[in-house]
């Protein structure tokens, strides 16, 4: 059986960050990923063999406040949604922010393991809802195997209270940096 996957959940002390939990994943293939509970459950920095190849901004990965959208889209995936995921604007009372809020959403960490097979799993729950219209619920499930260099990443998302046609709006932005990007 391969080394076991390591895995810890920290908190960030100083900097725009500051108070912000990480958990940090680490694995026998030389794969390293940072996962932002507060930010959605979403992928941080991802490195392969010490090699970065998530871009991330000149504000770091810290959790954006609302409106700050724009600045929080660092990180090898941002959730984008549910309620919307476009350019920001106004509509029907209320203002979007650029691709939605969920990421702006902190996740309830369920379980985070590593199990007997040596990979990690990770499950998170995302509560997200519209005065006045829609809610849901996001299940993630993040699994980092023993001895593989991948990421499985399983949403599950219920429409709680429908709106606008019972539609769930969702775009997954991938942000690769240097020097993958190069």
């Amino acid at each position: 059986m391969p080394e076991p996957a390591a895995l810890r959940q920290l908190r960030l002390d100083g900097g725009p960050a500051d108070g912000s939990r990480l958990i940090e994943v680490t694995n026998a293939a030389g794969l390293s990923v940072d996962l932002l509970p507060d930010r959605c459950l979403d992928l941080g920095q991802v490195r392969l063999n010490g090699v970065p190849f998530a871009w991330v901004g000149p504000n770091g990965l810290a959790p954006a406040a609302p409106g700050e959208m724009d600045l929080a889209l660092g990180g090898l995936m941002c959730t984008c949604g549910f309620d919307h995921i476009r350019q920001p604007e106004a509509h029907r009372g209320g203002r979007y922010p650029l691709h939605g809020s969920m990421s702006l959403r902190r996740a309830q960490v369920e379980a985070a393991w590593v199990r007997p097979d040596g990979s990690a799993k990770i499950r998170a729950r995302v509560v997200h809802g519209v005065a006045g219209g829609a809610s849901w619920t996001l299940v993630r499930r993040i699994t980092i195997p023993a001895d593989r260099a991948e990421i499985a990443i399983e949403d599950e998302v219920e429409l709680r209270s429908p709106a606008d046609g019972d539609r769930v709006m969702a775009l997954y932005h991938v942000n690769l940096g240097p020097p993958l990007i190069g």
